[in-house]
């Protein structure tokens, strides 16, 4: 009887350690399962997130090569406004010198 007993014991033992494995692969199973779907999820929004950045380097080289095109209009437009000065002050030293050169009555 106290064969029969252990063999039952055993028999028990046996039985929970296979329910118990069972259970652990299956949380396991689980484990990995939520571990590959939050890894898909966060590939997806690092994609996403590098895509938009992507997007705003591109606006903001955008708009930096478009302020630097609007500067650059700015300064040809400054140095023809200087090279008009010049003209301009040129022919006026020069009526000036003629003014100076004229016989002045006395």
């Amino acid at each position: 009887k106290r064969s029969d007993a252990l063999d039952a014991l055993v028999k028990e033992g046996h039985s929970a350690h296979a329910t118990r494995s069972d259970a652990l692969e299956a949380l396991v199973k689980e484990g990995l399962d939520v571990h590959a779907k939050r890894s898909e999820e966060l590939d997806s929004r690092l994609k996403e997130g590098l895509a938009t950045n992507g997007k705003r380097v591109d606006d903001l080289e955008a708009s930096l090569n478009e302020g630097f095109a609007i500067e650059s209009k700015r300064l040809d437009e400054l140095g023809a406004s200087q090279e008009e000065a010049a003209l301009a002050l040129a022919a006026l030293s020069k009526r000036l010198g003629e003014l100076e050169a004229r016989p002045t009555a006395t």
